[in-house]
């Protein structure tokens, strides 16, 4: 991986389970991006903390349908 940075909006049709998450991005550049994370690729409590912050972020965006 490298240090480039991307601005994205994380995309309805993204998945969260305990064993797999499926992040599918909408890039600004019209572009879209598909990030798929296993717990053992993530330090420590870091995966959990993201399946959290998936949850409740990802909850707000789809109710406003953004």
């Amino acid at each position: 991986m490298d240090d480039e940075s991307l601005e994205a909006r994380l995309l309805p049709g993204s998945f969260n389970s305990p064993f797999l998450m499926v992040l599918n991005f909408a890039l600004l550049t019209g572009d879209r991006k598909t990030l798929l994370l296993l717990p053992a690729e993530v330090e420590g409590e870091a995966y959990r903390r993201l399946r959290v912050r998936f949850r409740v972020e990802a909850g707000k965006l789809f109710r406003e349908g953004s």
